[in-house]
């Protein structure tokens, strides 16, 4: 990791160099923030800058690249109507990640004992899933129908790195 320290900053307080070079995009990680030299605004590519993805990373990252879309356009959706299909896309997407799991050695999406980016990439995106899709769409993880991610999101949920790190629910 990284040492950082997290500046809040209001739309109207950005500084110049977000602005022109990131569109003012946030969150935004720079070793100069005065200036913004080296500046990073893709939540991607700065878990990257501070966690190097190993191959094994790449790999699980690469696997459930649908799985954000997948969620993002369930929880979205404002037609009941939609929700169905829409689920069902999610419960494909959790399918890859259920067959991923019991096809590796460790706890974590890399095969092994040390949570790497592919945890942080996926585990955010199973606690929108989790948190946002309760109330917003009555989901209840099904957990029964996909174990293996049932006992990594536990698993993963419970780090320090994880869990000190999230949104409040």
């Amino acid at each position: 990791g990284k040492d950082y320290v997290l500046k809040p900053t209001r739309p109207d307080d950005k500084p110049e160099w977000l602005l022109e070079k990131h569109g003012g995009s946030m969150p935004c990680l720079t070793e100069d923030p005065d200036g913004g030299t080296g500046a990073v605004s893709e939540s991607a590519k700065i878990a990257a800058a501070a966690l190097p993805p190993t191959p094994a990373d790449d790999a699980a990252i690469a696997l459930t690249k649908g799985l954000f879309p997948a969620i993002a356009n369930f929880i979205k959706n404002s037609n009941r109507g939609d929700d169905e299909p829409m689920l069902k896309t999610v419960k494909a997407e959790l399918l890859k990640l259920e067959k991923h799991l019991g096809s590796i050695e460790g706890p974590y999406l890399s095969g092994t004992d040390t949570l790497g980016l592919s945890d942080c990439f996926v585990a955010t995106k199973l606690y929108v899933l989790l948190y946002a899709g309760a109330p917003l769409k009555e989901f209840a993880f099904p957990n029964k129908e996909f174990p293996k991610v049932d006992a990594y999101i536990v698993k993963v949920f419970s780090t320090p790195q994880f869990w000190e790190t999230r949104y409040d629910e």
